[in-house]
């Protein structure tokens, strides 16, 4: 299945799930890392006994900040009574897309409750990560780009890609947009080199897409919302009329707007390797065959009278 096909399949059937449940994957359950009780070394001047990390999730309807701490095999050990400190601040960075400075500061209160955590002496050589923990679970990390997962993760504005990239990719990797990151990121992970292919589609969220998928009708009748529905869908100020038509729901209109509402034809430049508006995808590869798709979708759409 290509990218194209997925995400429309991710906003045509609606299922639930995210990565902060239980998740298994070929029937086996997370458990390849060990989580051990807390260490202490018995030599005061010896800190190489364990170590931090951290993750954000900085995201568009909230933020996240997640503390781990292993020891020198990256077995996790415990901070308190938890196997890691995690807080959670709203709203998200889609509140504040009109003031980037003031987004920064939102993220402060999370870093200082990660700095509380972290002793002073392991602060200087803690690595602050995005996208690194399922690749960890999996224990794929210091092995070649092409046994590593790639990452779909629908957010409410915004939908994130990650995936790993051949060095050629990389090197070949198209300019993006003016005022945008580069597509390509170059990180050093248990001492292998990755280039990652990360990008952040703004726009196409479930929240965001779903408001795009009613404005498309016009206030009129929507295939893709369950017959006997009628109401309104409120995103970003504005209100959208959510109601189906006299014959009901039909998945093969609705899927017709949800390729509309994606800009699926938009022409691509870039050999057909796009996803939405014809932004590049990373051109695929060994590294994206495998990837794991993150939303919570099911719930929502029930309440909002989705098909």
């Amino acid at each position: 299945m290509d990218l194209k096909s997925l995400f429309t399949f991710l906003f045509l059937l609606m299922p639930s799930f995210c990565s902060s449940q239980s998740l298994r994957i070929n029937n086996i359950f997370f458990t390849h890392r060990k989580i051990l009780a807390k260490q202490k070394s018995n030599d005061n001047n010896n800190n190489n006994v364990t170590s931090y990390a951290v993750i954000f999730d900085a995201g568009s309807s909230g933020s996240r900040v997640h503390v781990f701490h292993f020891d020198q095999n990256l077995n996790l050990l415990h901070i308190g009574n938890e196997i890691e400190f995690y807080k959670k601040i709203k709203p998200g960075l889609s509140a504040y897309a009109d003031n980037p400075e003031e987004a920064a500061e939102s993220l402060i209160p999370l870093l200082d409750e990660a700095q509380n955590i972290i002793p002073p002496q392991f602060q200087p050589k803690t690595p602050l990560r995005l996208g690194v923990t399922l690749n960890y679970l999996l224990g794929n990390l210091g092995n070649e780009y092409s046994r590593t997962v790639g990452v779909v993760d629908l957010g409410g504005a915004s939908i994130q890609m990650a995936y790993a990239v051949s060095k050629d990719t990389a090197q070949n990797a198209p300019l993006p947009p003016d005022g945008q990151d580069p597509y390509i990121k170059n990180v050093i992970l248990k001492g292998t080199e990755y280039n990652l292919y990360v990008h952040s589609y703004l726009h196409y969220g479930s929240d965001a897409a779903r408001a795009e998928i009613l404005n498309i009708t016009h206030n009129s009748a929507n295939p893709c919302v369950l017959a006997g529905f009628n109401g309104t869908y409120a995103y970003l100020g504005n209100e959208y009329r959510a109601y189906a038509p006299s014959s009901g729901s039909s998945f093969e209109k609705c899927r017709h707007i949800v390729r509309e509402a994606l800009k699926l034809e938009t022409t691509c430049p870039y050999n057909k390797d796009c996803t939405f508006g014809g932004i590049w995808n990373g051109g695929g590869g060994s590294g994206q065959k495998k990837s794991l798709c993150c939303y919570v979708f099911l719930l929502y759409g029930i309440r909002d009278g989705y098909s």
